[in-house]
């Protein structure tokens, strides 16, 4: 019996719902259920009761005895990680693009609403990320990339799709077709997967790129050459046009949306405030209001 189960039985309790249960605890509600099967075989004794078109959660005698058991034992890991600790540490990676344009303001919103927890921001790729949440160095981390790492489980945040920005001096009239655009003048970044291959696809091969970045910082610089482009996520357009970096053309074409997604490890112990955290950034999309932008979570 390992404390992810503990805590598996005892979110479904709490929100009456395994698909809500699931989401809070950023696994498939396959994944839940496998947990509780297998916390369920060990015990020897069914927690919920079960019947065909059931949908309401109802515990069993023994589920309700165990219900008692499992809160006390929340409650003495949660005494036991508060000893000899002033403050409680939340460790945050992200990739640049995120971290630039969309989670400042939720650091700002988490920092305000969590006095007492300290903010560790760190700057790791999405390998680096994934690795450090599989090992417990980092409590979450986002990314548009989905890599398999041991106990490390994925929860979509937010889709946005892609848009076309480019240097303020540019020869593109009102809507831009997409035999327009010439790669040579193209700021290429990797969004992810899907993008790549749609660029193949539709502008050629990579390697006819002859700019590359990863840093935002690297892309507002070189979008303010003539007739520079790039196709960013619509929050990067955003920043990019706010700070008067860029602008924002109309197109005839599309190219894939990007997810982003929340990569935590279920049984951390500081799960509150990880959720405390994943509703700041909630917050922080509605208010962006932007259109080109949904929440997935």
């Amino acid at each position: 019996m390992t404390s992810a189960e503990i805590y598996a039985f005892l979110t479904i309790c709490e929100e009456m719902s395994i698909s809500k249960a699931a989401a809070k605890l950023f696994i498939s509600q396959a994944s839940l259920s496998s947990k509780i099967k297998t916390l369920e075989n060990e015990l020897g004794y069914t927690l919920f009761l079960r019947g065909k078109g059931q949908r309401k959660i109802i515990l069993t005698d023994e589920g309700r005895q165990f219900f008692g058991l499992a809160t006390e034992y929340r409650n003495i890991v949660e005494e036991m990680f508060k000893i000899g600790k002033q403050k409680e540490y939340l460790r945050i990676s992200t990739i640049d693009s995120i971290g630039t344009f969309i989670l400042p303001q939720t650091y700002e919103k988490f920092m305000e609403e969590c006095t007492d927890v300290v903010l560790e921001i760190q700057d790791l790729d999405t390998k680096g990320s994934y690795e450090n949440v599989s090992k417990g160095f980092t409590d979450l981390a986002f990314a548009t990339s989905i890599r398999d790492f041991p106990r490390v489980e994925l929860k979509s945040v937010y889709s946005e799709k892609m848009v076309l920005v480019c240097s303020k001096s540019n020869d593109f009239g009102d809507v831009v077709a997409l035999e327009e655009l010439n790669v040579k003048n193209e700021v290429f970044i990797f969004w992810d997967e899907n993008f790549a291959d749609w660029h193949r696809r539709n502008l050629g091969n990579l390697e006819n790129v002859r700019i590359r970045v990863e840093l935002m910082s690297h892309l507002e610089y070189f979008l303010q050459k003539n007739n520079s482009w790039a196709i960013v996520p619509v929050s990067v357009a955003k920043g990019l046009t706010v700070s008067q970096k860029a602008v924002i053309k109309a197109v005839d074409f599309e190219c894939p949306g990007r997810v982003a997604y929340c990569c935590a490890v279920s049984d951390n112990p500081k799960k509150k405030i990880m959720d405390k955290f994943v509703a700041c950034l909630k917050s922080t999309i509605a208010d962006l209001n932007e259109e080109g932008i949904e929440l997935l979570i």
